[in-house]
């Protein structure tokens, strides 16, 4: 008796790179797409306000014959910061170059400085931060500085009511600023409350204002605040107001392995609006599986997950093209749990698949080389199969000794179902070696136990 199972082994070959050298480095500015100017020792940053944030593009070119190693690469001072670039050690051929940014971002106004380390060679690198207006965002009573070109989110907003966020103007300096302009580009958000322009604003104090989100269709909402020559991207999800309780229908209140049912759907209250989701079957398995059972699905779709869709006003919920749809409850013992998900309602039963013994499916016997060769198909759906009992009989259906034939296969069993990517299923092949007339032999009879019991025994006639 013997279980089959196909490993497939990879090797890959990985040639060593030699020929590694230290070399002069050469340090490029990127000015504009397809231009580069070699940096001799100051990299110069535009002048960037507080809060704001401020990238100078960079590359490192290996101009020689051989490849080099950038082992010491790093930028010492505050305000600057190194982004996208590559992990340390790393192996720059030549020929080749390595791109990566220097981003600036001030938190105060003043005078920055750092040093860039590549390799034994230095870079300055400068900037400033003129006195200007930060702008802020109030979080749960905090206000938190924000940089030009960055998200300010509102949330998910039911459709026809409103959300607020309030933001700041802030004067941290010792005189008098102001802006010209603060405006919005979309008709969903708009600002609460008339601003007159220029609007000043007095050493160390703030002028706050309020944008408010209101829209009439649900969805993805963006749009711009633009606060002078800054600007920050508003996003807000408008969504239909709540859906009634999802209600789960099933043809029985329990399930077995290996068993089929149907499932409907159905709202408590008629829809609100049109909306669509998904009704998913999942098997929650009593004992580790190295994937999910395959066996677990809706027949309909051949997978675990199906659409739904209702209309306003409906109650009744559509499971892809009909009103219900048939499962699968798979081949090993769990919690067989449905979810269903419409618009922004999410609900979820579940159903227990008992541990039982093994349950034996098909068979057959047929004459080979040395005797007979009998292959048997089921499902354990507790994965612990052990012992198997063989009985023979003859072709007018009297036993034949041996009567009991018992082998232990414990372990082909755990390394098989240790390994398999189909669940509980499995197929078993055993050769029986004939001494005399093989004809004389017209069934063999086969059980198996598992921690829970003993199957039925399983019958198969000799075809040929």
């Amino acid at each position: 008796m013997r279980l089959h199972r196909r490993v497939v082994i990879a090797a890959f070959l990985v040639p060593p790179i030699t020929g590694w050298a230290q070399a002069q480095l050469y340090l490029f500015l990127l000015e504009a797409p397809g231009t580069e100017r070699l940096v001799s020792g100051t990299i110069q940053f535009p002048d960037t306000s507080a809060g704001d944030s401020t990238d100078v593009k960079l590359r490192l070119r290996n101009l020689g014959t051989q490849a080099v190693v950038l082992d010491r690469f790093r930028i010492k001072g505050q305000g600057f910061t190194l982004e996208n670039y590559p992990s340390i050690p790393h192996v720059i051929a030549a020929g080749t170059n390595v791109d990566f940014r220097i981003r600036f971002r001030p938190a105060e106004f003043g005078t920055y400085s750092a040093t860039l380390i590549v390799n034994d060679q230095t870079y300055l690198v400068v900037g400033r931060c003129p006195p200007s207006l930060a702008v802020a965002l109030e979080e749960q009573g905090q206000w938190r500085l924000l940089s030009s070109g960055s998200t300010v989110s509102f949330g998910q907003v039911y459709r026809g009511q409103d959300a607020r966020l309030r933001f700041q103007l802030q004067n941290p300096t010792d005189q008098t600023l102001g802006v010209s302009r603060v405006e919005l580009d979309s008709a969903a958000f708009r600002i609460a409350e008339p601003l007159a322009f220029p609007l000043y604003v007095p050493p160390h104090t703030s002028f706050a204002f309020t944008v408010v989100f209101a829209a009439e269709r649900a969805g993805v909402h963006i749009g711009t605040l633009r606060v002078d020559e800054r600007f920050y991207r508003l996003e807000a999800y408008a969504i239909d107001p709540p859906f009634p309780t999802i209600e789960f229908q099933f043809d029985s209140a329990n399930y077995r392995s290996g068993q089929q049912g149907q499932v409907r759907l159905r709202l408590k209250e008629p829809a609100p609006v049109s909306g669509t989701g998904t009704l998913k079957v999942e098997l929650v398995p009593d004992v580790p599986l190295k994937v999910a059972d395959p066996a677990v699905q809706f027949l309909e779709a051949s997978r675990a997950t199906i659409p739904i869709s209702v209309g306003q006003g409906e109650q009744v919920i559509r499971i892809g093209e009909t009103t219900s749809a048939t499962f699968q409850c798979g081949t090993v013992a769990g919690k067989l749990r449905f979810t269903a998900e419409l618009a922004n309602r999410q609900e979820q039963i579940e159903f227990t698949v008992s541990p039982e013994p093994v349950r034996l499916q098909s068979g057959t016997l047929e004459r080979s080389t040395i005797g007979l060769r009998l292959r048997v198909t089921g499902f354990d759906n507790t994965l612990s199969a052990s012992t198997v009992t063989f009985r023979f009989f003859d072709r007018s259906g009297a036993p034949l000794p041996p009567q009991n034939l018992e082998v232990d296969a414990s372990q082909p069993f755990q390394t098989y179902f240790g390994n398999t990517v189909l669940g509980g299923l499995f197929a078993l092949q055993a050769e029986f070696p004939v001494a005399g007339d093989v004809s004389l032999i017209g069934a063999i009879e086969v059980s198996l136990a598992n921690r829970v019991g003993r199957s039925e025994p399983y019958r198969v006639q000799l075809t040929r």
